[in-house]
This record gives C-alpha cells, structure tokens and sequence, in this order.
C-alpha cells in the first residue's frame, strides 16, 4: 500500500490518550491511505508494542500503526523528528496526544492540498476550554475572521508579529518539503520547534495555504501558564541561535527575530515609561505587525 498521509503523535505519560487516539485515527482512514505513527517519550514507563496495537485496535487496508520507543526521554522536536525518521507517507501531520481532528480531517486536508499543490495547508480549528467535570465549557475559533487565517501566508507576520499556526496538527505537510536541518538542529528547550520548521520553510521559498474548515480541535489542559510562557521565551531564544548556525538562513531575518524578543522582553520589564515608549517608536514596525495581527482575530 502506498501511504498518502502519515500522523506522528509524541506521547509523554499519554498512555491514557491512546485509546481516543487509536479510535481517531481509524475513523480518519476511511477515504485515505494513511499510517498512524505513535512515539512514547516515556520509555520508562511502558513500551509500546506495534502487533498489541494491531490486536487491539484491528488493521484495515487503508491504516497502518508504527510504534517508535525512544531510549530516554528526548522531548518533543526530538520525538517528532523520530516519528518523521519512520513516516512513509508523503504528507505529515504532527497532532499532539491531547488534542483532536473531525473523523474526515485528513480526507479533506488531504483534497485541498492536492489541489492547491502547496508545501503546508493549515485548517482552522477551536481551543477547547473544559469545565471542571470535563465536558466542553467554550469553543474558541483559533482565528476569528478569515484575514486572520489568511496571514498564515505571509512570512513577515511570524518575524515581526508572531507564529500565525497554533499548532501543526491544525497542518498538513509535504514531508519532502521539510529541511533536513530541522531534524538535525533539535532545542534544547522544547516550545518553538513547529516555529522553527515553518521559518526554514518559507526560507526554503514553500508555499503556505489555508482552508477556512474547522478540522483541529487543541484542548487546554496547562496548569500553569507562567511558567509555560517563560520555557517558550527561552526555546525562542535557542531557536535563533539555531538559525544562526544554518548557512543558508538569512541573518536578517534573525536579527529581525531578536529584537522582536529584546522589545517584548522590556516592554514587560520595570522601566520607566519613557523608555518603552521611546523602544516602541524605535521598533515601530513590529508594533504594526502585533496590531494586525490582533486586529485581525488572532490571539
């Protein structure tokens, strides 16, 4: 069988996700020739065994499952570049263990990007705020208006503003359109791993397209943002020193980044007001960018 579309999915203490997951994956393959890549990053606490899958969840002509166990812990660039090491699909999609797709995401991800012959097609989707017994409490549109979605497109919004793709399992992705220099220049800190793909990308001259179809679903399950926010800072950081390294990156596009970060980081800083304001006259353009793309229904 000829695979059309592989999905790699990271689990970290996720065991209990599989199930939900499995199910997913097989009401997905209905129109499409697709395997399903599972890679545990918790190697110490259980295996993952290719034919348990099979017997457990049955094996049709259009699914396939791989089981990847990583020696040690190695976060999730590492793991998602694991799963791609493996995939023999001719498109990826990364979807995380919390998260979810519609049961015909991958058929029509799949049909737009035939069709438009693009390098990334992202969907829209919702961020899913449960109540406290687990059930739905708000859906929230990942972007609002279509101008929003549409920004996806534009390089310029993720140096000056910021990533416009939530997350890659919103995305479908040429696999041969991937550099290979970011399965190579792997974080240290985990957070910008999908950012640093999709800068090297639109470097590499990829076309990026959008579908308005609300396929994704992201669960919001963090406790505790701040300290989120703080490990993203930190892996933004690591990923410019990446870009640096790789020759044919533009350094421009690098110093672009950095001082995006150096004004973001004063202007949450004690300061005096004067000061911030004399950065953001300074760095006017990325304040331009920050406002349209907010303006425009992207938080």
């Amino acid at each position: 069988m000829k695979v059309k579309v592989s999905v790699i999915t990271p689990l970290y203490k996720g065991k209990q996700y599989i199930p939900k997951l499995m199910q997913m994956m097989i009401n997905n393959a209905g129109k499409v020739s697709m395997e399903y890549i599972l890679v545990n990053d918790s190697p110490k606490e259980y295996l993952l065994n290719e034919q348990n899958l099979i017997n457990e969840y049955g094996l049709s002509y259009r699914l396939q499952f791989k089981a990847v166990n990583n020696p040690v812990n190695m976060g999730i660039q590492k793991s998602r570049a694991a799963g791609l090491a493996a995939a023999e699909g001719e498109y990826i999609c990364f979807l995380d263990q919390d998260d979810y797709l519609e049961d015909d995401a991958v058929f029509r991800l799949l049909s737009y990007i035939e069709k438009e012959d693009c390098d990334v097609l992202t969907a829209n989707g919702y961020r899913r705020y449960p109540a406290k017994d687990g059930q739905c409490l708000r859906l929230v549109p990942l972007y609002k208006r279509k101008a929003a979605l549409k920004a996806v497109c534009n390089e310029k919004m993720y140096l000056y503003g910021t990533d416009m793709i939530f997350s890659p399992g919103q995305c479908l992705i040429k696999k041969a359109s991937i550099p290979d220099e970011w399965s190579e220049y792997t974080l240290e800190i985990d957070g910008c791993d999908d950012f640093l793909m999709w800068l090297m990308m639109f470097q590499k001259g990829c076309r990026f397209r959008t579908v308005w179809d609300k396929l994704y679903y992201h669960n919001e399950t963090r406790q505790n943002y701040s300290a989120s926010y703080e490990a993203m800072e930190k892996s933004f950081e690591n990923m410019c020193d990446i870009l640096e390294k790789i020759s044919w990156y533009d350094n421009d596009k690098v110093q672009i980044l950095r001082r995006r970060y150096k004004l973001k980081s004063l202007l949450k800083s004690g300061v005096s007001p004067v000061k911030k304001v004399s950065n953001i006259f300074k760095n006017l353009d990325i304040i331009i960018y920050t406002i349209s793309y907010k303006l425009k229904g992207y938080h």
